[in-house]
């Protein structure tokens, strides 16, 4: 689920799936075939524009009815395609290499004019527009290059994490389409570094395109080949996906900036997963029956189940550091905002506490929630209701539960228990 276009993660008790925004692009919300497989597209005033690599054919579809309107002919063969609103945009697939050209064409494939980027080694694939300038794939080396067609220069280059076929820009992020294994990175055009990875929706996925309400891609190699659209979550709520993890009954989720921790239900294990790819990393015994975690500093707090609910305080590899004396009451959920530890009790009291010493600062009755999570961006402490399946937040100016919340739009069965922010 989203809020304010900023993400929290939600845990199920009761079964090994996580809600997470990966795989965005991996629920097809419609779609429809076509004769050859699009290696890249472009969508532009209601219509998709294709072309197969293969011959020197420019597809037109109606991107409501998928209906094939029109062909036109190009002037060499191409594996990328970008348009800045008026006219479209073609890499050149033939030829001797080094070949940086760029063709610029009218919507019916006529040649307006051509650049030459000067590139030393390989050819360019795949395009890209993000309103001032064209994104590039260069094969060798493998690099995202931006460059200004008006000059030809290339103003910004990127090692790129994989060969991609198409390219897209939405939301001040460059996506590229992971050929052959399946995935759609989002990268940041200023850092280079890859902010998501997500799950796609066919096998030899290869063209990616957007409309501003949809994501479209296009399946390449296998039959049947088809052109999809799934649909770009935008209203606070929205339950974007989901990524199985190898816990059972995972309860609460701590986040240091780049891993994901988990508490499973009844069991001893810590779970530790990687935040970009949701791939497992490390899987350790503390021998407690785990329930709430938090990262505190470079450090994981955990409570437990079993009385005397003690925190105990351990290094992120599993060694234990310290045993601390708590409440008389199970906290089910913890969460630290850099002063003070939170800790959700089963007695409904949200509690405030003194990280050197874990005695109570502060406590508020708030009611029945499970997973809670600190909110810097909008300095509120966010709480997952698992009867309601609603996200409600607590304001820490007021000191009371805020009126809003969050409708969550595909409740889990039968409830919903970790929260965390990630700040993205």
């Amino acid at each position: 689920m989203i809020s304010s276009n900023k993400t929290l993660a939600i845990s199920n008790e009761d079964d090994c799936d996580l809600n997470l925004q990966p795989n965005i692009l991996g629920t097809i919300d419609h779609s429809f075939s076509t004769a050859f497989g699009m290696w890249e597209i472009e969508y532009l005033n209601g219509l998709i524009y294709g072309v197969d690599a293969s011959t020197l054919r420019l597809y037109v579809y109606d991107a409501v009815t998928g209906v094939n309107t029109v062909n036109y002919t190009l002037p060499t063969l191409t594996t990328g395609i970008a348009t800045d609103g008026t006219n479209l945009y073609t890499t050149v697939a033939t030829g001797a290499t080094p070949n940086g050209t760029i063709i610029q064409l009218d919507l019916t494939g006529n040649e307006i004019s051509r650049i030459h980027i000067p590139i030393k080694a390989g050819v360019l694939n795949g395009l890209a527009w993000d309103g001032n300038y064209l994104w590039a794939y260069q094969n060798v080396p493998s690099r995202l290059i931006r460059i200004d067609y008006d000059t030809g220069i290339i103003s910004r280059n990127i090692t790129s994490p994989s060969v991609p076929h198409g390219m897209t820009w939405y939301d001040d992020l460059l996506w590229v389409e992971n050929y052959g294994i399946d995935q759609t990175a989002a990268i940041n055009p200023l850092t280079g570094a890859v902010d998501y990875v997500y799950s796609a929706p066919y096998h030899f996925d290869s063209g990616l395109t957007n409309n501003g309400t949809h994501f479209i891609q296009s399946s390449y190699a296998a039959s049947p080949y088809e052109i999809s659209f799934s649909e770009i979550p935008s209203e606070p709520g929205d339950y974007i996906t989901q990524s199985s993890q190898f816990s059972t009954n995972m309860l609460d989720i701590a986040y240091d900036g780049s891993d994901f921790f988990f508490t499973e239900n009844r069991t001893d294990w810590i779970q530790k997963s990687n935040s970009v790819t949701m791939g497992i990393s490390d899987v350790w015994s503390n021998g407690l029956e785990n329930v709430g975690i938090t990262v505190m500093d470079d450090i994981l707090v955990v409570s437990t189940i079993n009385a005397p609910y003690n925190l105990y305080t351990f290094t992120k590899d599993g060694t234990m550091l310290a045993n601390h004396t708590a409440l008389n009451v199970m906290l089910k959920s913890l969460d630290y905002d850099g002063t003070y530890l939170w800790a959700m009790g089963a007695d409904n009291i949200l509690y405030k506490l003194h990280p050197t010493n874990m005695s109570i600062a502060s406590q508020y009755a708030v009611g029945n929630f499970k997973g809670i999570t600190y909110d810097y961006v909008n300095e509120v402490i966010w709480l997952v209701s698992s009867i309601e399946h609603k996200v409600r937040y607590f304001d820490l100016a007021k000191e009371q539960l805020g009126n809003n919340h969050l409708n969550l739009t595909a409740p889990i069965s039968p409830s919903e228990y970790g929260l965390e922010f990630d700040g993205d």
